[in-house]
């Protein structure tokens, strides 16, 4: 996983290699639109933090909100904030 990578290719990324749903598959099991997640997987539109949840318990990978909380959310990235950024660590052993 590379910190460049948008939070919409990583999407991609992990649907395709760790669930191999399609995007049909996604939008027909979430309240994402086909066309809104294919925008979002090809960095046309930002997926905001509901999009990404959603994603996350479909997918059943929670650290799909770490990598959009450290990599897009407002707060994650403000270099000032009091939130540390782990890399590669579970959601759970976050909390």
């Amino acid at each position: 996983m590379s910190n460049n990578m948008s939070v919409g290719e990583y999407l991609k990324i992990r649907r395709t290699t760790d669930t191999e749903l399609t995007r049909e598959q996604v939008s027909e099991q979430t309240a994402i639109s086909y066309s809104r997640l294919e925008k979002i997987e090809r960095g046309l539109l930002t997926a905001n933090a509901q999009d990404v949840v959603e994603l996350a318990e479909l997918y059943k990978l929670p650290d799909l909100c770490n990598y959009y909380c450290s990599s897009e959310c407002p707060i994650g990235r403000d270099p000032d904030s009091i939130i540390s950024r782990p890399i590669n660590t579970e959601l759970s052993a976050i909390a």
